[in-house]
């Protein structure tokens, strides 16, 4: 086969052989494609892992309404991995991978909008226990202290009690 294109009418069966030195492959109608720099163009992806050094996206969705799912993320100072989920609207983190915990165990939150600090987690031994949820729960303000009403005071057994003259009775008028 030279410059020219075959047209197969029936499946082609490489029987195990490789196919080598394709500068581009394409679809059905163009749905997908495989350039020759290897950039994979398509709708929709379905697979069970994907490694990448970069991923960039526009939107997001991590699990289900049928199957919700944490993000996992590695602890900066540590390096080790945290779990941080969404539970009635407040943010959980949880020691360890969120794929190793099941179900994430209920956890101190941070209100969202809220800035808080996280505890450092407790580092696992090798017989893991189960995982150490770190997260700090908001203070609320504190309410002011009522101010106690001053006793009323009766002199001392040692003082002599101040002398009140004895009431008169003023005289009858006729």
């Amino acid at each position: 086969i030279t410059d020219t294109t075959a047209n197969l009418a029936a499946h082609l069966n490489m029987q195990g052989h490789r196919i080598l030195d394709v500068s581009k492959i394409s679809g059905y109608l163009g749905k997908w494609s495989i350039d020759e720099e290897g950039t994979l163009m398509t709708t929709k992806v379905v697979t069970d892992e994907v490694v990448t050094k970069v991923l960039k996206a526009q939107h997001a969705i991590f699990g289900s309404a049928e199957k919700p799912e944490g993000i996992t993320i590695y602890d900066k100072a540590t390096s080790q991995p945290k779990c941080v989920i969404v539970e009635n609207d407040v943010i959980k983190i949880a020691s360890g991978a969120c794929d190793a915990l099941s179900p994430p165990p209920p956890a101190p939150s941070l209100q969202g909008g809220e800035a808080g600090v996280v505890a450092p987690a407790s580092i696992a031994e090798p017989e893991p226990e189960p995982p150490v949820v770190n997260a700090v729960e908001p203070t609320p303000p504190a309410e002011p202290e009522a101010t106690p009403e001053p006793e009323a005071t009766s002199p001392a057994a040692s003082e002599p009690a101040p002398e009140t003259p004895p009431e008169t009775t003023p005289p009858a008028v006729e």
